[in-house]
């Protein structure tokens, strides 16, 4: 996922994502580190399983959602709702790892990438999914006057086909090792063409909503309150059953209401970063605190070299001054690690090991 984003100057630090979830009165657990305990311990990719059903539950996001519409989601509130919902044609396992999605993929050269959709999927509307409607939700990315996020990710793509009304074939100029990953992501998400082009610039917004094939189907989407998905009874892979009816994703900008939201019960969850109550939610019996490797980075950005900033010298003294481990104790109760990258250790998946043969150090310019 996306880190969030923050325009301006910041710092260099590689923090470990806390995911804090409310316990509303069941088995709090936990693997919450104290201040004095490694931030690598107890890392978690996975919260445990809920046993029991439940009716309906709020989730918070650091703020309201802008769209649903995958081509503009880059980061943590619109990924979170629209991951909720919708679905690619591959799809990534808590390790990273990449898995059929919708859809199966072969190679049969280093430019060619052949997806097979699988039988039987339906958008909540129950119209089946077809290649025309995974080549329409590719397109789209690449369509200039949506102005998209993901423009880039297409940019070794010759050509995306429909080369049978179940099979996509996507031809490359050169080889992308990339680009599998990306369509496991916003940028392979598969919307309904008739859908889409019914709604036309309402796609995504409160006024059109979306159609998507996932676990839970839209609901509704009102600013200032939230957006709000249920369970799809029809859901195509007859393994997965939601134990939660209805989710709705809030957003909730101030940590002081937010903690006090999860200390009563009002908010029974969030993905959370730099949180300033972190401590005060692990100490709470009713909260639960999971933390897990993050994929984000906070990095001080230099936006522009005009004045005394345009000498690197003054960059890298910057830079050296900034007392970063007092950083991550004060603003992220700990749950950080130093940077040796500009990325941070999740973003390597199988390359761990070339991440962590340099020694410990903060980049000295940015």
């Amino acid at each position: 996922m996306a880190s969030r984003r923050r325009m301006g100057t910041v710092l260099a630090v590689a923090a470990a994502v806390a995911l804090v979830a409310s316990a509303c009165g069941r088995s709090a657990g936990g693997n919450a580190a104290s201040g004095n305990i490694s931030a690598t311990k107890g890392l978690v990719a996975t919260t445990p399983t809920g046993t029991k059903p439940v009716s309906s539950i709020t989730w918070a996001v650091y703020r309201d959602v802008n769209s649903l519409d995958p081509i503009y989601a880059f980061d943590y509130p619109e990924n979170t709702a629209i991951s909720l919902m919708c679905e690619s044609l591959l799809r990534q396992a808590p390790d990273g790892s990449l898995q059929p999605g919708l859809a199966t993929i072969s190679n049969p050269s280093p430019t060619k990438m052949i997806f097979t959709l699988r039988p039987g999927v339906k958008f909540w509307d129950g119209h089946p999914v077809t290649s025309a409607d995974v080549v329409y939700s590719l397109d789209r990315n690449t369509n200039a006057a949506l102005a998209g996020f993901y423009g880039l990710v297409f940019n070794r793509v010759q050509s995306i086909q429909a080369t049978s009304s179940t099979q996509v074939t996507i031809t490359l100029k050169q080889p992308d090792y990339w680009l599998e990953g990306e369509l496991s992501s916003m940028a392979g998400i598969v919307i309904e063409k008739s859908y889409a082009q019914q709604q036309g610039k309402n796609y995504g917004t409160p006024a059109g909503g979306i159609m998507c094939t996932g676990a839970y189907e839209f609901k509704s989407f009102k600013p200032g309150v939230g957006v709000t998905a249920v369970a799809n009874p029809h859901y195509w892979n007859s393994a997965v059953k939601p134990m939660v009816q209805q989710i709705l994703l809030k957003g909730e900008p101030d940590v002081t209401s937010f903690t006090s939201a999860m200390l009563t019960g009002g908010t029974q969850g969030a993905y959370e970063m730099g949180l300033n109550t972190l401590d005060q939610l692990k100490n709470s019996k009713n909260v639960g605190v999971y933390k897990g490797p993050g994929w984000a980075t906070d990095a001080f950005i230099v936006s522009s070299f005009k004045g005394v900033l345009g000498d690197v010298r003054v960059r890298r003294a910057l830079s050296l001054a900034l007392n970063r481990q007092a950083i991550i104790n004060s603003v992220y109760k700990g749950a950080a690690l130093m940077p040796k990258w500009m990325s941070n250790p999740g973003t390597f998946g199988y390359g761990k090991a070339v991440f962590n043969d340099p020694p410990g150090r903060a980049s000295t310019d940015s």
